[in-house]
């Protein structure tokens, strides 16, 4: 009478034991896995952060996020949360996504801060410090992360300047509403109410940095934290050298009218961080690169 199929042999005792030495190596690296994660969420639980860093929307975010990585910690952007119910190593990060409601103390991240996410005893201890830009140069990287990097390259300058003006009398009304869940309304915000009292002037940080003197003012930052000052990495680098406008020096995009409607959205933060324009002109010569 014929077969079925063939019966497969049984494992030989070499192979047993090759596959039970397998089974064990795996075995331990996941367990190893689990207790480092373990570890790491109970010491990050147990231990209060040691600085709060005010993210300043186009002032250098991801390579200071590079930077203090991993002492800062990241929360999960795709998933609103209450904040209730986020770890207070994610704190930090929850305070800096845009997809947060802040109720009353909309544009006013370091109030609520104070006032909210933290005890007061844990506010104080923290080193808390954010970095600010040209408003001038901040402005033209607002409006070409907002998309017009996609455009044409071939475009005159004198239409990117067209574009770019337009893109700024539309600022005012976005300042106008909330902030919540609006991408560009967080970008364009001037940087003083977000840092400042109810006052508007009294600093709610212990120390801003300048994206001007960037790799020298986070290592103080890094200094005062305890932390090896570590080279930051350039992100959302734009060249300076290309042919096309769009990617010209950000004085390239100014005429007097562009200059003075950035001056009045963002009086605060020029008279307060004491800018200039004509600081613009200096700033890098044709060649090098802007980043951020």
């Amino acid at each position: 009478m014929g077969t079925l199929g063939a019966v497969k042999s049984a494992p030989t005792f070499s192979k047993r034991v090759r596959l039970g030495w397998l089974a064990s190596r795996l075995e331990l690296g996941l367990l190893s896995t689990f207790c480092k994660n373990w570890w790491m969420l109970e010491t990050q639980r147990s231990s209060p952060p040691a600085f709060f860093w005010l993210h300043i929307k186009k002032a250098g975010g991801q390579s200071i996020r590079a930077g203090l990585s991993p002492h800062y910690v990241e929360t999960d952007r795709k998933t609103v949360r209450a904040l209730k119910r986020v770890s207070p190593h994610e704190r930090n990060d929850w305070i800096n996504s845009y997809r947060q409601d802040f109720g009353r103390y909309d544009a006013h991240r370091m109030q609520f801060a104070r006032d909210v996410a933290y005890q007061a005893e844990e506010f104080e201890a923290m080193f808390k410090f954010s970095f600010v830009r040209n408003p001038w140069d901040r402005a033209v990287s607002i409006w070409l992360h907002m998309g017009e990097r996609k455009r044409s390259h071939s475009v005159t300058l004198g239409s990117s300047r067209k574009r770019f003006k337009d893109f700024l009398r539309t600022i005012p009304s976005l300042l106008e509403t909330s902030r919540k869940f609006s991408r560009e309304a967080w970008h364009a915000a001037p940087a003083l109410p977000d840092l400042t009292d109810v006052d508007g002037q009294t600093l709610l940080v212990d120390f801003v940095g300048r994206l001007e003197h960037f790799q020298r003012d986070f290592d103080h930052v890094c200094r005062t934290i305890g932390f090896e000052p570590s080279v930051l990495p350039h992100k959302n680098r734009r060249r300076l050298n290309a042919a096309g406008p769009i990617q010209s020096p950000s004085h390239y995009f100014y005429d007097a009218e562009s200059r003075r409607l950035v001056q009045e959205i963002y009086a605060g933060d020029i008279e307060f961080f004491e800018y200039r324009f004509d600081e613009l002109e200096a700033e890098r010569p044709v060649g090098q690169e802007s980043s951020f």
